[in-house]
């Protein structure tokens, strides 16, 4: 496959929603194997991730993250969609509150 393959983008889309699915899914069955060993201990870890508001702004960014690439490997990734993106993700990251 040459560099200059115009199907490079279309493999690359594929090969990163692979990723992004398995991910998922490790990541499913981690959380699962973890609360029927713990179910305690699980419970306590999930409410800490969730009750400070931080997970949803951080699952924001990394949803940012994936459709910036997704937009980049299509090719239809503008200044002004940079501009936005990059604006939201600030934003959303400079609202993070830090646990003294």
């Amino acid at each position: 496959m040459q560099p200059t393959d115009p199907n490079l983008p279309l493999i690359a889309i594929y090969a990163l929603t692979i990723v992004l699915i398995t991910a998922l899914l490790i990541s499913a069955i981690a959380a699962i194997v973890a609360i029927k060993n713990a179910p305690e201990a699980a419970s306590n870890s999930l409410k800490e991730f969730f009750n400070g508001g931080n997970s949803l702004k951080i699952l924001t960014v990394f949803a940012i993250l994936v459709t910036a690439a997704y937009l980049a490997l299509a090719g239809q990734l503008s200044e002004a969609a940079i501009a936005l993106l990059s604006s939201i993700a600030g934003y959303v990251l400079g609202s993070l509150k830090r646990e003294a």
